[in-house]
């Protein structure tokens, strides 16, 4: 067989079919040269389009949103993590009368 060396190789990146085999084999032999296992990524296409897909989704729902955002600088997402409370004394705001 052949070795190979790739001191300066940050990552390797496999991609393939669902049914393909040999993809631990080839796995086994970087590993088997040297290429840390940490440095691997394998993926298969099916899950390349199912991460496609369910981003796609997620960026069609934010469309609505960055859309009344900007016809309305002052619209709130309801969704949003932080919500003020003017009322709240914790609030980030500065005010003399705490020191």
């Amino acid at each position: 067989g052949m070795t190979f060396q790739c001191p300066l190789l940050k990552s390797v990146t496999i991609q393939y079919s669902e049914g393909d085999d040999g993809i631990d084999k080839l796995v086994d032999v970087l590993v088997a040269n040297g290429i840390s296992s940490d440095k691997i990524s394998v993926t298969s296409y099916e899950d390349i389009k199912k991460r496609a897909f369910a981003e796609e989704a997620r960026a069609e729902e934010e469309r609505p949103k960055k859309k009344r955002a900007k016809k309305n600088p002052d619209w709130e997402d309801d969704d949003s993590d932080e919500q003020s409370n003017p009322d709240d004394p914790s609030g980030d705001e500065y005010d003399p009368d705490d020191f």
